[in-house]
């Protein structure tokens, strides 16, 4: 890897090139010399602000203070957990903040690279811009609440389910809980009902 500066118009072919093909942001970040990091324009359109003329401290540094606070420990504890292992990985729906307080929701994938010691080495991040699917979830969520109706959804590769504030209630669980879907069915008052959703989940 050719020495990058920090902005667009001033890195290599390489890294231009990965940040065109993410028109909603993009960085590189290398452990070991700070001088070749690199952060594309289209984030900070992306965010809504102009890109900083100077990084006082890394490109990650940057990025996670335009992380909305009730994040940000979040995101750096898996940050450092990725750099421990860097098979673990990192597929996060982050909430920005731009200088105006406008709240912009990204998906963002970190992909670690590791030295020939197995040290990590250097860092990439491609972000998707998703605020307008955020607001209509929110939109969503406020007017089931009003509403008090409760729902639910299952990842169909862990067969785990997550359930909205009313539902959580409704079943006496605690926040954010996860639980297999079956054990949710099982306590389902109407068996029939139960037994069709397990036998759709299943097919």
């Amino acid at each position: 890897m050719t020495a990058v500066n920090r902005h667009e118009n001033q890195g290599n072919d390489f890294l231009v090139n990965m940040g065109q093909q993410c028109p909603d942001g993009f960085w590189y970040e290398n452990l070991s010399d700070s001088k070749q990091s690199w952060i594309s324009d289209a984030f900070w359109r992306s965010i809504g602000c102009p890109a900083p003329s100077s990084f006082p401290g890394s490109i990650i540094d940057t990025w996670l203070s335009m992380i909305s606070p009730n994040q940000t420990v979040e995101i750096k504890s898996l940050l450092e957990a990725c750099c421990q292992n860097p098979e673990q990985a990192f597929n996060e729906v982050i909430h920005f903040l731009s200088p105006e307080g406008v709240s912009v929701w990204m998906k963002c994938q970190l992909l670690v690279l590791s030295s020939s010691r197995g040290e990590p080495s250097e860092l990439l991040c491609w972000h998707s811009n998703v605020t307008d699917m955020m607001t209509v979830q929110s939109l969503q969520e406020t007017s089931n609440r009003i509403a008090n109706i409760g729902y639910w959804q299952v990842d169909l590769r862990s067969m785990l389910s997550e359930f909205s504030d009313i539902t959580q209630e409704l079943l006496g669980l605690t926040r954010n809980q996860q639980v297999p879907i079956s054990d949710v069915l099982d306590v389902t008052p109407d068996q029939t009902s139960s037994r069709q959703i397990k036998k759709s989940l299943m097919t």
